[in-house]
């Protein structure tokens, strides 16, 4: 098994200049509350962050459901923090940020969300998917604690050839 901190190291590596998409996170999570223009742009103004790497974990611990509802440039953006996240509090109470991480990254079988997901998985570059793959095998292999059927499943349906096939 990859250590965990070689997985990290990849994704800081592949991820790093990425930039901020139109949603943010907290936005993000206000938009799955069906909140109001208003409360999005309070929402907005607490996520000030440049650089993925900035984004406080207790940013990602209060939008759990966050990842779901980011356009895709800002799913790319959030993505690694959420994947880093998740790796460094593997053992800690299960704030659900890998499971989140997971199924957003599971294209899924329902055709219109399966298109929505691959739209996201086509702003991914090859080191950014290889990075995604390595996360998905740790998850895979340590279904303790996180949902590694999933991981399986995504790595299976699309992540397990991506870097190939990506831009």
């Amino acid at each position: 098994m990859e250590p965990v901190e070689n997985i990290i190291r990849a994704i800081e590596e592949a991820f790093g200049g990425v930039c901020r998409g139109a949603v943010t996170l907290h936005e993000a999570e206000v938009i799955d509350d069906y909140g109001t223009e208003s409360e999005r742009q309070r929402a907005r103004k607490l996520d000030r962050e440049d650089d993925w790497r900035e984004v406080p974990d207790v940013s990602i611990a209060a939008c759990p459901n966050a990842l779901s509802f980011l356009d895709p440039v800002s799913w790319r953006f959030y993505l690694p923090a959420y994947m880093r996240f998740a790796l460094r509090h593997l053992e800690d109470s299960r704030s659900g940020a890998i499971d989140h991480a997971i199924y957003s990254l599971d294209k899924g079988e329902v055709r219109d969300i399966a298109d929505w997901k691959l739209e996201r998985f086509g702003t991914l570059d090859a080191a950014q998917a290889r990075a995604v793959q390595r996360f998905l095998a740790f998850a895979a292999e340590n279904d303790d604690f996180c949902d590694g059927h999933a991981a399986k499943t995504a790595l299976d349906a699309y992540w397990a050839h991506a870097a190939a096939s990506t831009r």
